[in-house]
């Protein structure tokens, strides 16, 4: 029912009404009846727009209740209203649709239509709002709603996506409220317009919205808005300085709480960007010591944490993040501690096991923090180093003592320590890895140890590219690449390192160009016929010789057609005639090791098979075939001393046995042998990281692409 006021203003408003009621008391029954049942209709449908005003005003506080609270705490704005609120709009819309239904031509037809469309905004159903606001507009064109009706109109149009016709209806929109001096929908179209062209990313139109706003509008709180998004462009655009003073111009405009303490928060972040270090400190202590800021000490704290880190205050930084963690535990804010410590501990100390581990708990601490992937990447990056480490430690340690064990106990072996990133070796942190890379050099005096220099420069060449794409460390990955090199006798991994080394000169210093061709030069001209070698002669214009490849090729297979007809002996000729004619092929090595298998599978001459591995060992000690006989070679070796020792107190069929045993385990036919162990060659693992820049990124394509050509060519 209508409350007495609502009555009373009614009744003013519809004297005659009253006249004629008063009349109709003296004239008779009849027109008593007549003018009672046109009064009580007027107030029924009154009564049902007043209900549905009234209705749609409370949704529409809890609403803005709800939208204040998540902005005050920083959060974005819940994405479906609440389904109390959902229903009293439900209401508001059977109600005005009655109203309209039942009386088409009551003077509050515009109302309704305006809250049905409101209505069906705030549920977030656009289409339908659009079109109400649309009747509004076409059937009232004289309504005091109109130019209303036109602003949630062109934000009907912008929420569904509709963005040409909103940005077209708002321009207009905002144009004409200014000539009617209706200031306040004038600013709310700038203010939509500013929001739409951000998006669009076309800033200055943006700028020029927010600015219009500003000048032209008298709601202070809309200009602190404006305001405020100018700055925000600005500091999106790297001018640090303008973006400062915008900042700090929001006060100017009474903004309301929320607005007053972001506005001085990022004033603060970029006067530290700007490295005004004592005044960004001194804004974000007095934020601290602002209990009505209660919501936002965690970000107050990290960000003085981060300030500290700026200044170089490490060990006073590491102590603030730790006590963000600590205290808001499972938060977005503890995360991005831990992800910040994890960096300091990577970049600054270069512990990279420390660093690991909080890069862990970064990834873990809040899933939907926008940290999260990053520390994901540095975390993976970082665990793979540690296994890198880890297994360049043990082929160091089994060098070293198959060294000790030919010198018969001798102490031969120094140590040094040559870390992995030489130039600030003074300044770190962590654990001293100690290495016995004077070893490494020194000329093999066994299978064993040309075996384990092999794996061992394949594994620091991994940790080269990982330093130079995914921890960003040029100058360790250029020692650990110039390592491999000198460590390799395999020369297609030579090659690879060497062309790593140029992409890494190439992405450090694009302009200088003198180490890269040098580099192309020497690929070239110690390694033509590897797939590096071919891609510099592609580089360097260079004719790429194909003849010699595909000659060895069409005899490798002949050979294999020989062998599939059971014509070994005739094999074996082939492949031997094979590594005489084309010694630099890519097929030799294969060759010889093809010939070593026959004899001993299929022929069952164990000695013959002996020697022919033997002679790969000698002829191509850096090829994938000679990695996998060496450690049976090895074994041999040591079978044949301990046989000497044992000579006097072991008889020679038992040793025999003992040799039939261990030296020689079944293999697959071989063409299925010859592929299976070029798969096992090393390739650069694809997701070590995103490269920081595009010139990275190329070498990071380049570098891959290679490695897969030359796996699939050795496969081939």
């Amino acid at each position: 029912m209508l409350e007495l006021e609502d009555l009373k203003t009614f009744l003013r408003n519809n004297w005659f009404l009253t006249v004629l009621l008063a009349m109709s008391s003296l004239s008779g029954c009849f027109v008593s009846d007549f003018f009672s049942q046109r009064y009580e209709n007027s107030v029924a449908y009154f009564n049902t727009y007043y209900n549905a005003t009234r209705l749609f005003d409370d949704a529409l506080l809890e609403i803005q209740t709800t939208e204040q609270s998540q902005r005050s705490k920083g959060l974005p704005p819940q994405k479906e209203i609440s389904p109390t609120a959902k229903q009293k709009l439900t209401s508001v819309i059977e109600k005005c649709s009655k109203l309209l239904q039942y009386h088409p031509t009551s003077k509050w037809v515009d109302g309704a239509l305006m809250l049905i469309g409101e209505s069906y905004y705030y549920m977030g159903e656009y289409l339908k709002a659009e079109r109400k606001f649309a009747e509004l507009i076409a059937q009232f064109p004289g309504s005091k709603r109109f130019l209303e009706a036109r602003l949630w109109l062109g934000k009907s149009f912008r929420r569904g996506n509709e963005l040409e016709p909103a940005t077209r209806e708002l321009s207009t929109l905002a144009h004409a409220a200014t000539a009617a001096s209706e200031k306040a929908i004038a600013a709310q179209a700038y203010l939509e317009l500013g929001e739409i062209y951000t998006e669009q990313k076309s800033f200055d139109n943006a700028i020029k919205a927010y600015q219009d706003l500003i000048d032209k509008s008298n709601y202070d709180e809309l200009k602190a808005e404006a305001q405020f998004r100018l700055a925000q462009l600005n500091e999106n655009a790297g001018d640090y300085q303008k973006a400062a003073d915008g900042f700090r111009k929001v006060a100017n405009f009474n903004p309301d709480s929320y607005l007053r303490y972001q506005s001085r928060f990022r004033y603060a972040i970029n006067r530290e960007r700007l490295k005004g270090y004592d005044e960004a400190l001194q804004v974000l202590n007095t934020l601290l010591n602002d209990r009505s800021n209660v919501d936002f000490f965690p970000q107050i704290k990290l960000e003085i944490a981060n300030v500290l880190n700026e200044t170089g205050e490490t060990q006073n930084a590491i102590e603030a993040y730790g006590i963000i963690d600590t205290t808001y535990r499972r938060t977005d804010v503890a995360a991005k501690a831990f992800y910040q410590v994890g960096l300091l501990f990577e970049k600054e100390l270069h512990n990279y096991a420390a660093a690991e581990t909080n890069y862990v708990r970064a990834r873990t601490e809040f899933v939907s923090s926008d940290i999260t992937p990053r520390a994901a990447v540095h975390a993976e990056n970082l665990r793979n180093y540690l296994v890198s480490r880890s297994m360049i430690t043990a082929f160091d340690s089994s060098i070293v003592s198959e060294r000790q064990r030919l010198e018969k106990g001798k102490d031969t072996v120094r140590t040094q320590h040559p870390d992995s990133l030489l130039d600030s070796l003074a300044r770190k942190t962590r654990p001293v890895w100690q290495l016995h890379t004077e070893l490494w050099d020194s000329t093999a005096s066994s299978a064993t140890i040309r075996a384990l220099k092999l794996q061992l420069a394949r594994q620091i060449y991994e940790l080269a590219v990982l330093f130079f794409l995914g921890l960003d460390e040029p100058d360790s990955a250029l020692y650990w690449c110039e390592k491999t090199v000198s460590l390799s006798a395999d020369s297609e991994l030579s090659a690879r390192a060497l062309y790593t080394l140029a992409e890494i000169h190439r992405t450090v210093d694009p302009q200088n160009r003198t180490d890269v061709d040098s580099l192309y030069k020497k690929i070239n001209f110690d390694f033509p016929n590897t797939r590096y070698g071919n891609e510099v002669q592609r580089i360097l214009g260079v004719q790429i010789k194909k003849s010699e490849v595909d000659s060895a090729a069409s005899t490798y297979r002949r050979a294999e057609e020989l062998l599939d007809e059971k014509k070994t002996a005739e094999a074996i000729d082939v492949l031997r005639n094979l590594v005489r004619q084309y010694p630099t092929s890519p097929y030799s090595p294969k060759s010889q090791y093809a010939i070593g298998w026959i004899y001993e599978n299929i022929e069952g001459l164990r000695d013959s098979a002996v020697r022919n591995y033997e002679t790969l060992v000698r002829l191509y000690p850096g090829s994938n075939y000679a990695s996998i006989v060496m450690p049976e070679l090895a074994e041999r070796d040591r079978w044949e001393k301990e046989d000497k020792l044992k000579r006097d107190s072991t008889s020679a069929d038992s040793l025999q046995h003992k040799r039939e045993a261990q030296v020689a385990p079944g293999r697959l036919p071989i063409a299925t042998a010859v592929r299976d162990s070029t798969a096992r060659s090393d390739t650069l693992k694809e997701e070590i990281g995103r490269p920081k820049s595009e010139l990275k990124g190329e070498a990071k394509r380049q570098i891959q692409k290679m490695n897969a050509d030359t796996t699939k060519a050795r496969i081939e």
